[in-house]
């Protein structure tokens, strides 16, 4: 009853915030590129049959890739870190070599109906670091939940998933297919979701550079539904389409904002204690209260399956990903 009250009342409130902020222009110096690898793109949600690169069985007998402790090093005389080892300065899994490049990677676990998982990531060479959250004593990722890593990354590294608790990189999790993707550069975001089934993706939300003195937010679409649009509370069937902050989100991918068609809802402060709704054509699947600080990206992750067991959600992630929780 509270939602709904709050809902009505600071839906003009969102309106008149909403029409400020768009008509002083939205889009900070240097728009970022919004990419996604894997089996969706910014256009099209994953195909859970198409073949992945590696092996999409998961068999370890394919020999395509070795984890780091099968490793050895021709030169006998160098001092070579014990495997699983991490550079003293970094903190950062060595035992595969020197990485191209380190980066911060958030790990989303949108399926409902199974267990925690961790990530392994696989060097053009065939080497496979991890399981990463083990190695950094951190938990399994578990349903509705986003972890953090920082890990060693290439333009071509093999993403493999594998069950909590794995002593190693071998196994894959079932049902998880393989992908190849760059994973250098901003910090990425690896979701396995509703959306897109056995195939999990790879994105990239808006680089961590705002202007203080806006407010900035993303959606990400991991939910088994159809596109969605998010707008102010109210009837989906009756929006006015300057108000809606994303439209036509596809599963599996990033939110493209109608206002400047960027991946990204930009506007003046302030945001707080907004009602918004969550569409899939005329029909509202969701409605919660956001706010939104301003200099601050908020990430959004969609998630559920709208039955009983898996009902539709929202995870909101603060800027640094280091804070998130369930709406």
């Amino acid at each position: 009853m509270t939602m709904m009250m709050r809902a009505q009342g600071s839906t003009m409130a969102w309106l008149v915030t909403l029409s400020l902020g768009f008509a002083c222009g939205g889009d900070p110096p240097g728009q970022p590129d919004e990419t996604s690898s894997g089996g969706a793109s910014s256009g099209s949600a994953g195909d859970p049959s198409g073949d992945p690169s590696g092996d999409p069985s998961g068999d370890p007998s394919g020999g395509t890739m070795t984890s780091a402790e099968d490793t050895t090093t021709a030169d006998s005389t160098t001092d070579a870190d014990p495997p699983g080892s991490s550079d003293d300065t970094t903190g950062i899994d060595d035992s595969c070599g020197e990485p191209s490049d380190v980066n911060t990677l958030r790990l989303a676990h949108l399926v409902p109906d199974r267990g925690p998982l961790d990530l392994c990531l696989g060097r053009p060479d065939g080497c496979l670091v991890g399981p990463l959250l083990a190695n950094a004593g951190q938990a399994a990722v578990d349903y509705e939940q986003i972890a953090v890593v920082e890990a060693g990354v290439e333009a071509d590294t093999t993403i493999r998933w594998v069950e909590a608790g794995a002593a190693d990189c071998e196994t894959p999790a079932a049902a998880l297919n393989e992908i190849v993707a760059d994973l250098t550069g901003d910090p990425k975001t690896l979701m396995v979701s509703a959306a897109t089934g056995s195939e999990p993706v790879v994105l990239t939300p808006l680089p961590e550079a705002l202007d203080p003195g806006r407010v900035y937010a993303v959606l990400i679409h991991g939910a088994d539904a159809g596109n969605l649009m998010v707008a102010p509370d109210g009837d989906c069937s009756m929006v006015n389409p300057f108000f809606v902050a994303w439209a036509d989100v596809q599963p599996g991918t990033i939110g493209i904002s109608p206002n400047g068609d960027v991946p990204y809802f930009n506007s003046a402060p302030p945001i707080e204690d907004y009602a918004i709704m969550v569409c899939q054509q005329d029909q509202k699947l969701l409605t919660r209260s956001v706010t939104l600080s301003p200099g601050d990206l908020s990430t959004f992750f969609f998630f559920g399956t709208g039955s009983a067991r898996a009902p539709y959600g929202l995870v909101e992630c603060q800027q640094s990903m280091q804070s998130c929780s369930v709406l």
